[in-house]
């Protein structure tokens, strides 16, 4: 988690460097003919309806991250997945005046609002019951994998060690027996120890092991590896209160 959160921070600072830089290399760059194609237009006066990109820093800060990426304007949300993409001549949405970017505020705040939905995901602690949503990919398609903890009993005996917690749970769309574990990151008991290692035991239940009949406070989810999920830096982790 820690290596999570540095990652993020580094990730955001050097964005922040390329959105707010006046001077040096990114002027210079934009100031060059041959790299127009990279930059948004010049304008004489700006548009109606238009905020300076800079302006948007405080309120945004950890919600969002926008950035350019070759000739595109990219926005992604704080599990690190892109939520939204334009080009950097889409006088629509971005423009440049007085070597300052300026974009249009309706819809710039629009895709705030949905990283700020992501955001609230991403820090809100769940009950068991309760819906939880991860994005993901199936054939290539984007999903919302439905996630739903029905319960987390202790199924030996309270003398033994280690006891075992069983995980009841149901997961739309289906996915195949052998990615359900990739669901399940960790989790920690009361006394703050992590545990991860989890059984597969069907479609709808998996097993832990804990030490020292220690009791279980927090199951965390996360997004599935690999070809489920929709960035390979996605970060979406989603915690469950348990006791």
């Amino acid at each position: 988690m820690k290596k999570t959160v540095l990652f993020l921070s580094v990730l955001f600072l050097i964005s922040l460097v390329k959105l707010t830089s006046c001077s040096g290399s990114l002027l210079s760059d934009a100031n060059n003919p041959e790299q127009d194609r990279f930059w948004p237009d010049r304008v004489n006066e700006v548009p109606s309806g238009f905020i300076a990109l800079n302006d948007t820093r405080q309120k945004t800060e950890g919600i969002l991250t926008a950035f350019f990426w070759s000739t595109n304007f990219v926005v992604q949300c704080s599990e690190i997945v892109t939520i939204f993409q334009t080009d950097v001549k889409n006088n629509e949405f971005i423009v440049m005046y007085n070597d300052e970017f300026y974009v249009n505020n309706d819809k710039f705040w629009e895709v705030y609002e949905y990283a700020l939905t992501i955001y609230s995901q991403l820090n809100r602690i769940y009950d068991i019951g309760d819906e939880i949503n991860i994005r993901g990919l199936m054939n290539g398609v984007r999903v919302i994998f439905q996630i739903e903890i029905h319960a987390v009993s202790l199924i030996s005996n309270e003398d033994e060690n280690p006891s075992i917690y069983e995980i009841k749970f149901n997961i739309e769309p289906q996915v195949q027996d052998n990615r359900i574990l990739e669901f399940f990151s960790y989790i920690e008991t009361t006394n703050g120890m992590i545990y991860n290692q989890f059984e597969f035991i069907d479609s709808g239940t998996v097993r832990i092991e804990v030490d020292d009949n220690a009791t279980i406070e927090t199951l965390v989810l996360s997004n599935p590896e690999m070809s489920l999920q929709m960035s390979s830096m996605q970060n979406s982790i989603r915690r469950v209160r348990i006791n």
